[in-house]
């Protein structure tokens, strides 16, 4: 199924539309903007930036300046929602319901509006991938596995916190966020120029998690 989605969508494409829907992803927007705008950059201008940008260079730092607050004031309504989702259901009606997801979706949309006039290119968005992997990786940790001894209470809750921030780091569950990473993977190596996917590149990783 994923391969024949890939198959109409431009891969490079696929690959931004699935970081956008990753909940760190603003904040790794953020911390490479800040890199770009630091006296003196820590980040290599025409190593991150599209081309069609290098000959505006002091324009579109500046425009920088503005997305950085924009997408920060965006990320903390995503971050707000998505607490207020994950607490107990007052209202069970199916409308408000329904209401509270186009919202979240509405705000997610516009966060990903806002993140693709960064103007970051392939290079950045394959760091990124990494990063978003290397999340992956460290979530995968905390999924139930058949055979697992058990754990004791205090192993268990603490664990249970660790898992939680990492979700709430990703604004997903964590089995959605190991299929979204998984969806990943397939849509780089769909991208005609990598056909295997990017070595990590820890140096380049933006999140700390």
């Amino acid at each position: 199924m994923n391969h024949q989605i890939l198959q109409l969508r431009d891969p490079k494409e696929e690959v931004r539309r699935i970081l956008y829907s990753m909940g760190f992803i603003a904040k790794d927007h953020i911390l490479l903007a800040e890199k770009l705008l630091a006296q003196p950059p820590t980040e290599e201008f025409e190593r991150v930036i599209k081309t069609e940008k290098h000959v505006y260079r002091e324009l579109h730092l500046r425009t920088l300046r503005h997305l950085v607050l924009h997408a920060r004031d965006i990320d903390m309504q995503l971050d707000e929602l998505y607490g207020i989702g994950q607490k107990p259901v007052v209202d069970f009606r199916a409308s408000a319901i329904a209401q509270f997801r186009q919202v979240y979706a509405k705000t997610n949309f516009r966060l990903a509006t806002v993140l693709t006039r960064f103007a970051f290119n392939w290079t950045a968005l394959e760091d990124m991938a990494m990063v978003a992997d290397h999340i992956g990786q460290k979530i995968q940790v905390y999924l139930p596995r058949d055979g697992e001894p058990p754990r004791s209470f205090v192993q268990d809750t603490d664990r249970q916190r660790q898992r939680c921030a990492l979700e709430e780091l990703v604004r997903m569950p964590a089995p959605d966020y190991c299929h979204a990473c998984d969806c990943l993977r397939t849509a780089l190596k769909a991208v005609p120029s990598a056909q295997d996917a990017p070595q990590m590149r820890p140096q380049m990783s933006q999140t700390i998690v």
